[in-house]
């Protein structure tokens, strides 16, 4: 008997087949585009989605399958009519255009005297929709109802219209104190409640899979499942506070488990509700993960590997000769005014120096969220890598030594879809218990990296420079 897991991410279509000894006995992705029709635009087509969601159901054995579930890129808007069909393209979490709708949001929510978890941020669902609210009244007039982007897929698969707390609190639009949707923001925004899907839990079925869907038997149970930042932790095995998730893939994550704070003041972290346990992971998320290294490749080094890249980076040594980088090429959630620098150049700097700074940067950003994270008493004796950092062992050594903490590698290679997969199987009762099932997929992980004592000082002294030049610069 297996279980599917599927991860609709912003780049690509994942999905896996666990057996109930949780073996991956089969994977495939589905690529597809992000469109960026004008500047500060980002959306996709939804039915992208859908192809790339049968294509990997017809290359993979589903003739197995006794439960689905789901993960998916959060914060997006799609906006169907009342037969479920996508209006118009979805805007996407890294859409940079309702900068302004996301500040009269917050304002908003400070005259109501809401306290303020997750500040509203360009690219998130409620942000979205009042910026098509404010310009596109025309086609704002023919929603019938919204959705994040993996409950898109879920209405296509059962015809069942529902969320989840992990994508409905990225949304925007929920209170984190009572878990339901506000309805007085809501009504301040002019925006019809009635819009948005019931919330039902992470691991209830939103349904069963419909009749016409060929690659699926009819009747297979379909898990809500969570967004990719909560199946992510479970696909690593992080079900409770100890273990810190940092995540390189294209932004970059790190996160810790925490009961919900009573007070909690700090504009550039997130709180986001656990798939299962009834945690929140608090987050720092940075848009400059591996889209940066990505640019340097692209504009300095086209055809080149990244596993060449890293090996040319090996020939410099910490703290890249005095070259730091500040890895802002695509600003920040509520920062948009953030630009990359380099700094330290000079006529002995080698490609080598600017790879490697490069790296360092990234991980110098993921080092600012930490110490934001122990501000508000989150920490953890551990790192689980995930995304394609997780395939450099020169890389995961940098993350070690600037963290000052052993990284480790989870069992799964696409945690997300794993993720969905766990779930799928623990609401079904596969897996004897939450426990057992969280002792398992620690006793899994294997240590990449450990932090090297003889580099900490130059680490901490280039550190230094990079904080002193982002509040100079910014």
């Amino acid at each position: 008997m297996y279980t599917l897991g599927i991860d609709l991410g912003t780049s690509a279509m994942k999905a896996v087949l666990m057996d109930d000894s949780l073996r991956v006995v089969d994977e495939c992705l589905e690529e597809y585009n992000i469109h960026f029709p004008q500047k500060d635009f980002a959306q996709q087509n939804p039915a992208a989605w859908y192809r790339a969601m049968e294509t990997c159901l017809r290359k993979l054995d589903c003739t197995k399958v006794a439960g689905v579930g789901f993960s998916g890129q959060m914060h997006g808007l799609v906006m169907v009519n009342e037969y479920g069909e996508a209006l118009d393209e979805a805007v996407l979490w890294c859409d940079q255009r309702s900068v302004a709708q996301a500040g009269e949001i917050c304002s908003a929510m400070e005259k109501l005297g809401r306290k303020i978890y997750n500040r509203p941020a360009s690219g998130f669902m409620l942000a979205s929709l009042l910026w098509i609210k404010q310009n596109r009244p025309e086609l704002y007039s023919r929603i019938y109802h919204v959705m994040m982007p993996k409950d898109y897929l879920i209405w296509k698969l059962t015809g069942v219209f529902c969320t989840e707390p992990g994508d409905a609190v990225g949304s925007g639009a929920l209170s984190l104190e009572t878990m339901e949707w506000d309805l007085q923001l809501l009504e301040r925004l002019g925006i019809d409640v009635n819009l948005f899907p019931p919330v039902i839990p992470s691991g209830q079925a939103a349904g069963v899979t419909q009749a016409e869907l060929e690659t699926l038997k009819q009747g297979i149970p379909v898990i809500c499942g969570s967004g990719d930042h909560g199946m992510q932790l479970l696909g690593n095995g992080i079900f409770s506070p100890g273990t810190l998730s940092v995540n390189i893939g294209t932004s970059c994550q790190i996160s810790g488990v925490m009961r919900i704070p009573s007070e909690f003041c700090c504009r550039e972290l997130y709180l986001f509700a656990h798939p299962v346990t009834g945690y929140f992971s608090m987050t720092g998320t940075g848009y400059n993960g591996g889209a940066v290294f990505k640019w340097l490749r692209d504009t300095w080094y086209p055809g080149v590997s990244y596993k060449k890249l890293t090996e040319m980076a090996e020939n410099s040594v910490p703290g890249s000769n005095g070259v730091t980088f500040l890895p802002f090429l695509n600003g920040e959630r509520g920062r948009e005014e953030l630009q990359g620098n380099f700094y330290g150049i000079r006529l002995t700097t080698t490609a080598a120096d600017i790879i490697r700074a490069c790296l360092e940067g990234i991980v110098f950003r993921i080092r600012e969220y930490r110490e934001m994270l122990l501000e508000q008493g989150v920490d953890g004796s551990m790192i689980v890598l995930s995304g394609g950092a997780s395939a450099s062992p020169f890389w995961m050594q940098i993350i070690a030594d600037i963290l000052q903490l052993p990284v480790y590698t989870g069992p799964f290679e696409q945690q997300a879809a794993a993720g969905a997969a766990l779930l799928a199987g623990m609401s079904m009762g596969i897996y004897p218990s939450q426990i057992c099932l969280e002792q398992e997929l620690k006793e899994r992980l294997m240590c990449a990296a450990r932090p090297e004592e003889n580099r900490r000082e130059c680490y901490d002294n280039s550190y230094v420079q990079y904080k002193k030049l982002c509040s100079r610069l910014f």
